[in-house]
């Protein structure tokens, strides 16, 4: 086998990977002979040949793959190596997204160790199958109620490993009767600074007397997500929107806080909320709430056991209406901030709903059951695994990472939605 690149994020080191995958990265060295180079999103390309095998060890390197795809470092077929852990299954089911879109091909590789090995040594038991993907026109798509009149707040650009997640915006507004409101994130940053301490600290009681248990956080993380949240409302207020997504790592960086809790606060309050910018799941959200009535998880697949017929979802916020409890942790890729640690409840039936493409013309949907799994340290701190196994959409023509989780059942009427603005259905 060719050299073997691995692709981590700046949030992460080269030592960390190393010790993570230290037993996958042995079997490949041993059964499969072979060799690694590893690239780190805040690195200057390597001057490399063309690779057809990476290993996705972190999430955050979608923009990373892009560099490397438009330096021509990419050859023409992709294998993409993800155990699940640190988001490597999300961030490889975006990148695969972005490949399909412009023609190219390739297939995800996921499962344990052995799996893994096993597939890379043997034929795919997967195939690629163009006909998962829907061939609709665009421009047939048609303007809903359902989500018309809403003034999106869009703070700051989608992250950069958004790549295949954002919208025409121009198409989106004439069908849908919708506008985007650019606030720039500078402007957050400053109305975050002008809040102090004793404007929040009601809030934070509030959840101090109840009793959450707090983790890695204090009361200074507390104090600092719930800035955000009065931030975030008093914009939207100014700007008469709706809904909202944020470039929310941009905010880790500058002010050391997250806005997990802010979007949790926000989606409860019925005001939609998505993190990272990501315009595709907001519009899923929104459809969502008309539909169901309720606010939803966006979440990412994180892990899919073919023994179990399982696939594990986890993100680090989710509305605290949809828990059985919850309590507060640090966000799992930078350490910082308050992160959301909810515990959602199994036995129940559940949607995964994601609407997609650049201008919306492609669903997926599927009613689900929860059911119990022990707690991984290696994913998001809100996780929850639902009896659901598609690999042939999953692995190869997925909808980007990030997909909306709605309880109850309901996919019957988001199919009879789609079908009515002409939406077909990746299945």
């Amino acid at each position: 086998m060719n050299e073997i690149l691995i692709l981590r994020s700046s949030f992460q080191t080269d030592e960390y990977v190393k010790k993570e995958y230290a037993e996958l990265l042995s079997l490949l060295a041993e059964k499969c002979n072979a060799s690694f180079n590893m690239v780190g999103e805040e690195m200057p390309l390597p001057q490399i040949e063309k690779h057809d095998t990476f290993l996705v060890a972190t999430g955050g390197v979608e923009g990373l793959f892009v560099k490397l795809l438009e330096n021509e470092f990419v050859a023409k077929n992709v294998t993409l190596i993800a155990d699940g852990r640190n988001n490597s299954l999300a961030a490889s089911m975006e990148i695969l997204t972005y490949l399909n879109e412009k023609g190219g091909n390739g297939k995800i590789i996921h499962g344990t160790n052995e799996e893994i090995v096993a597939d890379l040594l043997g034929p795919q038991q997967i195939k690629s199958d163009k006909k998962l993907v829907s061939n609709v026109n665009a421009e047939n798509v048609k303007s809903s109620r359902l989500i018309e009149f809403n003034r999106i707040a869009i703070f700051g650009e989608p992250s950069d490993w958004l790549i295949a997640s954002g919208v025409d915006r121009e198409f989106v507004k004439e069908k849908f009767n919708v506008d985007f409101v650019n606030v720039d994130i500078e402007r957050l940053v400053a109305r975050v600074q002008l809040i102090d301490d004793e404007m929040v600290e009601l809030l934070a009681k509030d959840y101090e007397d109840s009793g959450i248990s707090f983790g890695e956080a204090n009361h200074r993380d507390l104090l600092n997500s719930l800035k955000l949240y009065l931030a975030i409302s008093q914009i939207c207020h100014e700007e008469n929107c709706t809904c909202l997504t944020i470039r929310c790592f941009d905010i880790v960086k500058q002010l050391k806080a997250t806005s997990c809790l802010a979007l949790a606060m926000l989606n409860d309050e019925g005001i939609d909320a998505s993190c990272e910018g990501d315009l595709q799941s907001l519009l899923t959200m929104i459809m969502a709430r008309r539909i169901a009535w309720q606010p939803a998880f966006m979440a990412n697949p994180s892990g899919m056991s073919k023994e179990n017929g399982t696939t594990t979802f986890a993100h680090c916020t989710i509305p605290m209406s949809m828990c059985r409890k919850y309590g507060f942790r640090s966000h799992f890729e930078s350490g910082l901030g308050i992160a959301i640690a909810g515990e959602i409840p199994v036995n129940q039936r559940y949607t995964i709903f994601k609407w997609g493409g650049r201008r919306l013309e492609r669903f997926f949907v599927e009613e689900v059951d929860a059911v119990e799994k022990p707690y991984s340290e290696h994913l998001c701190r809100t996780q929850i695994t639902f009896k659901f196994y598609k690999p042939e959409y999953m692995l190869n023509r997925p909808i980007g990472n990030h997909h909306i989780i709605i309880k109850g059942a309901v996919a019957g009427k988001i199919r009879q939605a789609m079908k009515e603005i002409g939406v077909e259905e990746v299945m």
